[in-house]
């Protein structure tokens, strides 16, 4: 873990990397070609989260006008919403 950190990879890279080496191992052990799953106790990094960026009103506004279809407009529309957490 801490040769990918030095290498500069991201949190998220390094989780990913960690679950793969826990599967990977634990596949290992259930098929006996280990006798104890050394990966079991790898703790994988926390990934921080980021605050959400919202798109500006000019954004919105460039991306919408490049749907030049009703049909296209609206579906934008749709996904471009924001989300309502609760």
């Amino acid at each position: 873990m801490a040769d990918l950190d030095r290498r500069g990879l991201e949190p998220s890279s390094r989780n990913r990397k960690t679950y793969s080496i826990k599967t990977f191992f634990g596949y290992l052990h259930q098929a006996s070609y280990l006798k104890k799953n050394t990966a079991a106790e790898l703790i994988p990094p926390s990934i921080p989260q980021e605050e959400r960026r919202f798109l500006r009103d000019d954004e919105y506004q460039s991306i919408l006008a490049q749907a030049h279809k009703t049909r296209d407009r609206a579906i934008l529309e749709v996904f471009l919403q924001p989300v309502m957490v609760t």
